[in-house]
């Protein structure tokens, strides 16, 4: 039980972090490049990471095999990728139909899991990330809506 508390209490904070940057986002806005907030994002992942090792006491050891070295640095260059064209949406579009967007990241995931892994997720997971892709497709028919009639629609 003590873990699962931990559990909800680092993803509450990692979603209350990811609400605080979006809103810097935000507010930077189109005025900066999209690539600066993924070079910032970098350096304080690297200086963070040096502070829980030592906070830990612990040593960060790659993986001795090089194919998974591969995949982990592909896997860097795609959130990398992604950071960027979310910073870009971001500066371009509201952040609440640009956060609905970024959470289909939970979909995306769920679908690449059962395909490559076969990993089938929970009903529950399942259900939630059904709610995700609905409320991603209302928003987008509610913005088609209130570009063609005039914003009468809009919510």
């Amino acid at each position: 039980k003590q873990w699962y508390q931990r559990r909800v209490a680092i993803t509450a904070g990692g979603a209350v972090m990811l609400g605080f940057a979006h809103c810097c986002m935000r507010k930077v806005g189109t005025d900066i490049n999209m690539l600066v907030v993924p070079i910032y994002t970098a350096f304080s992942a690297m200086m963070t990471a040096v502070a829980f090792n030592f906070a830990k006491d612990d040593v960060v050891i790659l993986p001795y095999c090089y194919s998974d070295r591969i995949v982990l640095f592909f896997a860097g260059f795609g959130a990398v990728f992604a950071m960027v064209l979310l910073n870009k949406g971001l500066a371009i579009e509201k952040s609440g139909p640009g956060t609905l967007i970024r959470n289909l990241d939970i979909v995306t995931g769920y679908i690449l899991q059962v395909l490559f892994f076969n990993n089938h997720p929970e009903m529950l997971s399942v259900i939630g990330a059904v709610l995700i892709l609905a409320s991603v497709v209302l928003s987008t028919v509610n913005k088609l809506f209130c570009e063609k009639f005039n914003n009468k629609w809009e919510i």
